[in-house]
């Protein structure tokens, strides 16, 4: 529902720095680190489903989440530092995946996924003078009690109860 708010609204920002790509210092597939690679999309996919009751608003009476769950990847213009690898993206195989950007404050999010599928090959893409670019997609697989993402900054409550987070 909506509601007007009775007081005056400021915007506050964080004084700490965004995580970039340039806070990487773990990268790796198969184990091996990555050395050339464009860009990770990491996306989480939940569906929701809005359930209207009978009754006399047309207000989502119940949202029922977690349907389905997945974890996909994508990265783009890789250059594999590691045949083995490589014949496992050939395959459409099985590896894993962890990536963690960290600061200078040493706020940090780590994502660990020791197993992930790749999904398709669709071969390398040449173009007139490019060089070799090879994109890979995956989904994360495996026991979901083993594959996690992690973040550590000041902010001391927890993000699911809003509880103080003692150290």
């Amino acid at each position: 529902t909506e509601s007007a708010l009775a007081a005056t609204q400021s915007l506050v920002f964080s004084d700490e720095p965004p995580l970039t790509a340039h806070n990487a210092s773990i990268i790796t597939l198969g184990g091996n680190t990555i050395a050339g690679c464009e860009q990770i999309d990491i996306t989480f996919k939940r569906t929701q489903e809005g359930i209207n009751t009978i009754g006399s608003s047309r207000v989502i009476s119940d949202l029922v989440s977690g349907k389905d769950f997945a974890i996909e990847l994508a990265l783009t213009n890789l250059r594999f530092d590691s045949e083995a690898e490589r014949d496992k993206f050939l395959a459409v195989g099985s590896s894993s995946f962890n990536l963690k950007l960290i600061d200078a404050n040493s706020n940090y999010i780590d994502f660990v996924f020791p197993e992930i599928f790749y999904t398709t090959y669709d071969g390398p893409d040449l173009k007139d003078t490019d060089i070799l670019k090879t994109p890979i997609v995956a989904i994360v697989t495996g026991d979901s009690a083993n594959h996690y993402v992690e973040i550590l900054n000041a902010y001391n409550k927890r993000y699911d109860t809003g509880a103080t987070i003692v150290a």
